[in-house]
């Protein structure tokens, strides 16, 4: 872990916790001098779990757990729950990259970043009708830009629908108003 074990200064490299030993001779007399250094090496926690893919709404616990004695501060502090602790909370609302900087207790740093990716952020589009009393209608929910056949379909309440699963169900017999809700989820990315 040394560049040069007979320089009076040498760089030194260690991976793991290493004692020196550094000797001195005085090359007239012969008598010699020595003293050991510690150089210790902290662990530096960073980002676990890398890179990852979220529908719009999740959230993820970023980060390992804290250690004693490590400052961490986490940027930007967008959608995060708290941006000064080793584990927050993040709250995807869209592409997003974090960066975690840990001090470890001798003051030496560390920075690592993970990205967050909002999969299928899509809108759904479901406009309101109007219908006779106790006649029919074709109710319609579109995702733009995305195959129907990619999608699941679910409308509630379930009453007076044919299909409570189809993107365009057929809503007959009511007669008063009432709303309808559709989620849509994306058969490739779960969203």
């Amino acid at each position: 872990g040394l560049d040069d074990a007979t320089s009076s200064n040498p760089y030194a490299t260690p991976t793991e916790t290493t004692d020196y030993t550094l000797v001195i001779t005085d090359v007239v007399t012969g008598c010699e001098a020595d003293t050991t250094i510690t150089v210790a090496i902290f662990d530096l926690p960073g980002v676990t779990g890398g890179d990852k893919t979220l529908c719009i709404g999740e959230t993820l616990l970023l980060g390992s757990p804290a250690e004693a004695g490590y400052t961490y501060s986490w940027s930007p502090t967008t959608d995060l729950d708290d941006p000064n602790i080793a584990q927050p909370t993040a709250t995807v609302n869209g592409n997003q990259t974090y960066t975690l900087t840990v001090t470890a207790p001798n003051g030496c740093t560390y920075s690592e970043s993970c990205s967050l990716t909002a999969a299928n952020n899509y809108t759904v589009i479901a406009p309101d009708v109007e219908m006779c009393s106790g006649g029919s209608i074709t109710l319609s929910a579109t995702v733009d830009g995305v195959d129907p056949a990619e999608l699941l379909y679910s409308w509630s309440p379930t009453a007076n629908l044919n299909s409570a699963t189809v993107a365009s169900p057929v809503l007959s017999g009511l007669t008063s108003s009432t709303s309808y809700t559709v989620d849509v989820t994306s058969l490739s990315g779960g969203c």
